[in-house]
C-alpha cells in the first residue's frame, strides 16, 4: 500500500450478489457462535464499478469487526443507500462503541483497541488497508458511535466506471 503498488481493476459487480451474501453465508458459524443477529436493511442487488476482490476485504474487515467488538447475543446491521450519484453501505453493530479519540485513530497503521481479557492475533492494520481500498475506488469511510452502545460504519462507493459510464 505505501509503495503505491495496490492496483484497483474496477470490473462491473454487484455488491449484494458477488460480495455481501457470499460473506454472510461464509460467515455463519462465527455469527452463530457468538449469537448475533443480522440486520439486513439491504436491496436485492447493489451493482457498482470496483475491484471485486478488494471490496470483499472491505466488508469481510468490517463484519469482522462487528463481531469482534460487538455484543455477544447483539445486533449487526447492514444497510444501503443511494446518495448523490454514490452507493453508501453501513455497518452497525450493538457493543462497547468507541470515544472521540479512539475514533480519530481507527485509521492509522498498528491501531487496536483490544477487549479486556481478548487475545487477539490483530495486526491493527484492518482500517488502515481498508480505508485504502476504499479511497483508490473513489469512495470514502468514517466511523460513527455512542460509546458502551453501539458503532457505525459508513463507506461510499460510486456507481460510474473510471471513465464516467453507468451501469444502465
Amino acid at each position: 500500500i505505501e509503495t503505491g503498488k495496490l492496483i484497483v481493476r474496477p470490473i462491473k459487480t454487484d455488491m449484494i450478489k458477488d460480495i455481501i451474501d457470499p460473506l454472510l453465508e461464509e460467515m455463519k458459524p462465527v455469527f452463530t457462535e457468538k449469537g448475533v443477529v443480522i440486520e439486513r436493511m439491504l436491496p436485492e442487488a447493489a451493482p457498482l464499478y470496483g475491484d471485486a476482490g478488494l471490496l470483499r476485504i472491505v466488508y469481510r474487515n468490517l463484519l469482522d469487526n462487528a463481531v469482534k467488538y460487538g455484543n455477544r447475543g447483539g445486533r449487526i446491521r447492514l444497510g444501503l443507500e443511494a446518495k448523490n450519484g454514490d452507493l453508501q453501505f453501513e455497518v452497525w453493530n450493538e457493543g462497547r462503541g468507541l470515544t472521540p479519540e479512539q475514533r480519530s485513530k481507527l485509521f492509522q497503521k498498528f491501531v487496536k483497541f483490544d477487549s479486556p481479557g481478548e487475545t487477539s492475533r490483530s495486526t491493527g492494520l484492518g482500517l488502515f488497508i481498508t480505508r485504502d481500498i476504499i479511497t483508490k475506488h473513489g469512495g470514502r469511510i468514517w466511523a460513527e458511535s455512542e460509546p458502551e452502545k453501539w458503532t457505525r460504519f459508513r463507506f461510499t462507493l460510486p456507481t460510474k466506471g473510471p471513465g464516467g459510464e453507468g451501469l444502465e
